[in-house]
């Protein structure tokens, strides 16, 4: 068969597949009203774009849809007609497409009445929030119960990475900490807390940081017991790696992430800031949430401490300088000291992380909750 041939067969089973999907798509739902998700909008992670089962069925036709699932918020032609909204990041993110230049939170805290009201149309057939703790806060600033009664829980899903994340057993320990960025995930602050913990003279363990925007002057004064990455974004080939080399994952940031639920779909347990889904996250005992003494969404400094993320980062860097996060720093050296050497432990939270997995995140257990509510829709 020449290259030519090739090709076009090529071309010709790629669209059967696709046919074959979308049909396998069709059969799946019983509701007969067509529903649009975007699978691809600069509102949610990247990661979205990989889960290509995520949601079960697929419209990209918005116009004919009659049920629009929408990811953190929608336009205003989108919030005239019956939606499903789903919360990744904060309470007042309806909001971010509907008026689109929103960046600030003073710019979200200043239309809280804006917000209230469209969460409570009648377009609004139902909310989905990720985690437990982030409807607690959203029930601060929208107590209502008839936008409660709308609401549910369900956790995000995540490709299923448990056998690649399988790491032999070693003498030494190792802990991985991908920061995307120096400042918001707080990386001075762990860097400290390493320093405190190497000086109890702990020759087991090594900390993998992944920084791209690390400063030049801080690289340079890195224990030799703290491996650099610097590349960003990560292959999957060298994030792979990274997990499978690693035993603990750092999942921390001050403002918010989702990075403990890619750790945990790797099955290693986790160590987490508090946030507004820390607790859930680590629900079955699959890692430990360290305290903070400031958080982005932190709701009476939301929009009225910090009215910008400037101000934020600068509130941060004024509480590490007058020792605000010491506590935080000693809670990090005390739970690197527990992991180094408690190894049943260990052991335990990285079966409690795997069984956290296939309770909470995978893309199946999802898709038939999604089901269930768009059948539900009326």
């Amino acid at each position: 068969m020449s290259i030519s041939q090739n090709i076009k067969s090529n071309k010709f089973i790629t669209k059967i597949k696709k046919i074959k999907e979308y049909i396998i798509r069709m059969m799946q739902i019983s509701n007969p009203y067509k529903i649009y998700f975007p699978y691809k909008t600069n509102l949610i992670h990247p990661a979205f774009d990989k889960l290509k089962n995520n949601p079960p069925i697929k419209y990209s036709n918005r116009k004919n849809a009659h049920l629009l699932h929408l990811v953190m918020g929608g336009s205003k032609k989108d919030l005239e007609r019956n939606y499903i909204l789903e919360i990744i990041d904060h309470a007042f993110s309806i909001i971010a497409s509907y008026e689109v230049f929103i960046r600030e939170p003073v710019e979200y805290y200043n239309r809280r009445e804006k917000i209230k009201e469209l969460y409570l149309s009648a377009k609004i057939k139902k909310i989905i929030f990720i985690s437990n703790g982030q409807r607690e806060i959203f029930k601060y600033y929208f107590p209502h119960n008839e936008i409660l009664d709308k609401s549910v829980v369900m956790p995000l899903p995540w490709k299923d990475n448990i056998k690649i994340g399988k790491k032999e057993k070693t003498e030494s320990i190792g802990f991985l900490f991908i920061a995307s960025n120096f400042h918001t995930k707080g990386v001075a602050i762990v860097l400290k807390a390493w320093e405190n913990f190497r000086y109890l003279d702990r020759t087991n363990a090594t900390l993998t940081l992944v920084s791209h925007d690390i400063p030049k002057e801080v690289e340079n004064k890195l224990h030799e017991s703290i491996k650099l990455v610097k590349q960003a974004p990560l292959s999957s080939e060298l994030k792979n790696k990274l997990y499978k080399n690693s035993d603990v994952v750092l999942a921390l940031t001050l403002t918010d992430g989702i990075t403990a639920i890619e750790g945990t779909s790797y099955g290693k347990p986790i160590i987490i800031y508090r946030t507004q889904h820390s607790k859930d996250f680590i629900d079955n005992e699959n890692g430990v949430e360290i305290d903070v003494p400031i958080n982005v969404y932190d709701v009476e400094k939301y929009g009225i401490v910090w009215k910008t993320k400037k101000e934020f980062d600068e509130v941060v860097k004024k509480y590490i300088k007058n020792g605000a996060f010491d506590s935080t720093i000693d809670g990090l050296v005390n739970t690197f000291s527990i992991y180094s050497e408690d190894r049943e432990l260990l052991e335990k939270q990285t079966k409690n992380a795997i069984e956290k997995y296939y309770k909470d995140y995978t893309i199946e257990n999802r898709n038939k909750k999604l089901l269930e509510i768009y059948n539900n829709v009326k």
